[in-house]
């Protein structure tokens, strides 16, 4: 296993001796995750069906908890935050994109992008115009403005995904199969865009995929095997 050089310290994202269980069974999902994705990072976790990716995205958003264990995001540990206090952290500071897209079926994609800004309290219209025309632009889709999600491709709804999930200037993007409903063309744009804005912003981002292909993307490769970190390989 490759050990980067800099410091857990320096971590932007640090996942310690994470387990999780699940049922009644107590069934096992996470088994002693320990990983660092540093600021300005684009990390991908690979790994087959139930190997784990989503729950362990779960537990750094905090989304959900582990059984024990510790996340940090940015020196914040998030897994001592109480509820509310953690959802407002979540909402100010980590972006999700969803393989679904998960879009708001009665806004339209200007509103699907404002609605974060909206839900974090901003009140300056002005502003939450123009940063959601900026981010619609960005992501090559101003002139479908006033589309509701039915009227758009399975790729322009993951653009106007990728773009709510960057409304409020979130530090840490978070994308669970992002291109696991597109084909290979469209996922290659999707996937592009997403690493354009971890290198133009700054953004660190943790990709989660089946794909082996997305590799060729990251910064860092996080391979999952039945719960456990199997390997991590940072590409020269």
């Amino acid at each position: 296993m490759f050990k980067s050089k800099k410091s857990d310290s320096q971590a932007f994202v640090h996942v310690v001796d994470v387990s999780k269980s699940v049922g009644d069974a107590n069934t096992l999902i996470l088994d002693g995750i320990n990983l660092q994705v540093f600021k300005g990072e684009f990390a991908v976790i690979l790994g087959p069906s139930g190997a784990g990716k989503s729950t362990l995205l779960n537990v750094i958003s905090g989304l959900d908890r582990p059984n024990s264990g510790q996340v940090r995001i940015d020196q914040i540990e998030v897994t001592a935050l109480n509820e509310d206090t953690l959802s407002s952290f979540r909402c100010l500071n980590v972006g999700f994109v969803f393989q679904t897209y998960n879009l708001i079926s009665t806004l339209t994609a200007l509103e699907n992008i404002q609605f974060p800004m909206k839900l974090a309290g901003c009140e300056d219209e002005s502003l939450i115009e123009s940063r959601s025309t900026d981010l619609l632009t960005a992501v090559g889709l101003i002139e479908k403005a006033g589309r509701l999600p039915y009227q758009l491709s399975c790729g322009e709804q993951q653009r106007v995904a990728i773009a709510r999930s960057l409304s409020n200037n979130p530090s840490l993007i978070l994308a669970d199969e992002p291109t696991g409903n597109l084909d290979w063309t469209t996922a290659l744009e999707i996937i592009s865009l997403l690493k354009k804005y971890s290198i133009e912003q700054g953004k660190t981002m943790i990709v989660i995929t089946h794909d082996e292909r997305m590799a060729e993307f990251a910064d860092v490769i996080i391979k999952l095997k039945s719960g456990r970190v199997a390997e991590i390989v940072r590409p020269a």
